[in-house]
């Protein structure tokens, strides 16, 4: 919450497994919600919980099936003038500024840019990890491999930046779990 904020980042939605009071609670006492944050202009941060309607049984499923979920949201009217999406898991801790991010993913033309770093072996495993091609367009991914499977989805990855000594101790690249979407194509695969 606090890198969209320091980032410039000012319509935020916040998709939630359950209707959290204390998290609703805390966003309302830190970033004086009342009807939303008060950034001035069209700036919001709104919580939506995950619901069970008659057609919809389970919970959220994971990230990409709560923005399935909410899909809709890309269509509103308060959305019209928004161009990219920036999507990101609740549960890590780090700083970065998110425009530099999106920066780069409106420079380079992309419809869809994630985040990621090198790992070695050892952490390989506990992510989802992909493989690239020579333009850093991903080709494969594959979620928390182990074995054969994990050994299948080694890459240069000096094309991240890395000195060939540090891509031979890390040769996997792994999702931050940090995307950014053109819009329009975040519709279009949400079918919406």
């Amino acid at each position: 919450m606090s890198n969209c904020i320091n980032s410039g980042i000012s319509k935020i939605y916040i998709l939630t497994q359950f209707n959290s009071t204390s998290l609703n609670r805390h966003l309302a006492r830190t970033y004086n919600m009342g009807s939303g944050v008060r950034f001035g202009g069209e700036g919001f941060v709104e919580v939506l919980a995950a619901t069970q309607t008659p057609t919809e049984k389970e919970w959220f499923q994971g990230t990409a099936d709560a923005v399935r979920q909410y899909a809709w949201l890309l269509t509103d009217t308060k959305n019209r003038s928004i161009e990219d999406v920036v999507i990101l898991s609740g549960d890590h801790l780090y700083r970065m500024d998110y425009m530099k991010f999106v920066d780069e993913h409106r420079q380079s033309n992309a419809d869809i840019t994630i985040g990621c770093l090198a790992y070695d072996e050892e952490r390989a495993t506990d992510f989802g990890l992909m493989k690239i091609d020579d333009d850093r367009r991903v080709v494969s991914f594959s979620e928390k491999p182990k074995g054969e499977a994990l050994q299948k989805m080694k890459v240069d990855t000096t094309v991240l930046g890395l000195t060939p000594e540090e891509a031979q101790e890390k040769p996997f690249i792994a999702s931050m779990g940090i995307y950014v979407f053109k819009k329009g194509v975040l519709g279009e695969l949400m079918n919406i």
